[in-house]
């Protein structure tokens, strides 16, 4: 463990196996935490399809017989695993397993791991503002119990995250801030996975050599404490990256909460003609396609005074800012939001704030710019 802290990762293998050659009963707790450590060491050079396999190996004596601490550390480094196979319900409820563990026993630092998995699972999902804030409630844990480079490991979380969103000088101002307090931290292969992380900047920013310079401290760091194969990993995400700006992909376009900004031009039926403020939503998962509401698809609310149970409805986080759409019900003062094929979600009513009332599908502009809107059925036709 103290190896994997400073980054060493062979070395930290090469203790692990001779902790894994001891013949232990898997409910004992030194053997349990060798199988978490393991997971960590994997996560470090990006071997998550091991851990999956650790996972379905172990996840029965993880939650009979390990400690809080251990099985927290169990839960994260699974969910990371899970992430990275595009396994995201599995993720996320590994990740609310390893927070109920983590906050029961008030470990600060598990506790701000899984923000930061939660911030890269969003990420992921191109759920950005909601990925900010989540890693920005990690970085604010790890400041708080004072450690710098778990802190800086966020920073890093934070740059990636401004990247994907496309916001290259947000990027950029993040990524510095990570290296240097990285630098000032234990963790050599945090530091070079955010060189790694500026490298991508760069390729971004049309600027070739300074991307070409930091990968180079990236690898150098990388093979001097975590072996040649990290090393190597880490050169192939930075040549992913500039083969997808080659090909003339981009970085997401920046976006807001799910609102969109622009003004439309709206053919509306007689049902939906007579409000006096339209609001449009981009949907960004397939938790309505039960109402024909697919991924990508935009979507028209408006105020109403009449929100009964079943209405489908768009409702604003006031902490994130996270738009959340669906069915609609409130009873014992707690509201909650409920889709097709996932777990509803609840919400005290002082913490979000109502957009709208869900009524119609808006279709793509035809050749004039204007787009026609398709009325939404109530729920109880379904």
């Amino acid at each position: 463990l103290t190896y994997w802290r400073t980054g060493e990762l062979a070395e930290a293998r090469t203790w692990l196996e001779a902790a894994q050659g001891r013949e232990l009963d898997t409910r004992n707790l030194h053997r349990l935490a060798s199988i978490a450590y393991e997971m960590l060491v994997n996560v470090s050079e990006q071997k998550y399809g091991e851990n999956i396999g650790l996972y379905d190996a172990h996840e029965t004596a993880f939650r009979k017989w390990a400690d809080d601490w251990i099985a927290a550390s169990f839960y994260i480094n699974a969910a990371v695993g899970f992430m990275e196979s595009d396994r995201t319900r599995d993720a996320i409820a590994c990740l609310e397993v390893a927070d109920f563990r983590a906050e029961r026993s008030s470990m600060h630092l598990q506790h701000a791991f899984v923000q930061n998995e939660l911030a890269l699972v969003y990420r992921s999902e191109g759920r950005y503002e909601k990925a900010q804030f989540y890693v920005d409630r990690g970085i604010e844990i790890f400041r708080r119990i004072g450690d710098q480079t778990r802190e800086g490991m966020l920073w890093d979380t934070k740059a990636s995250i401004s990247l994907a969103q496309g916001d290259l000088d947000a990027a950029a101002k993040t990524i510095k801030k990570a290296i240097d307090t990285l630098k000032d931290g234990e963790n050599n292969a945090y530091l070079a996975e955010a060189y790694t992380t500026e490298a991508k900047i760069f390729v971004w920013q049309d600027d070739f050599a300074s991307g070409v310079l930091s990968l180079f401290e990236a690898s150098k760091i990388a093979e001097t404490y975590a072996g040649r194969e990290f090393a190597k990993k880490l050169i192939s995400q930075f040549e992913a990256e500039l083969d997808k700006k080659n090909a003339g992909q981009k970085t997401a376009e920046r976006r807001s909460n799910g609102l969109e900004e622009n003004a439309l031009e709206l053919i509306l039926p007689p049902s939906l003609a007579s409000h006096s403020r339209y609001q449009a939503i981009r949907i960004n998962n397939d938790h309505l396609r039960c109402v024909g509401i697919e991924n990508g698809s935009l979507v028209i609310s408006v105020e109403s005074a009449e929100i009964g149970r079943g209405d489908l409805l768009a409702v604003s986080e006031n902490a994130s800012g996270e738009i959340s759409c669906g069915f609609y019900d409130l009873d014992f003062g707690v509201l909650c939001v409920e889709t097709c094929n996932s777990d509803p979600r609840l919400f005290d009513p002082s913490d979000v704030t109502i957009v709208g009332k869900i009524v119609g599908i808006v279709s793509e502009p035809d050749q004039n710019g204007l787009r026609n809107v398709t009325p939404i059925p109530a729920r109880s036709t379904f």
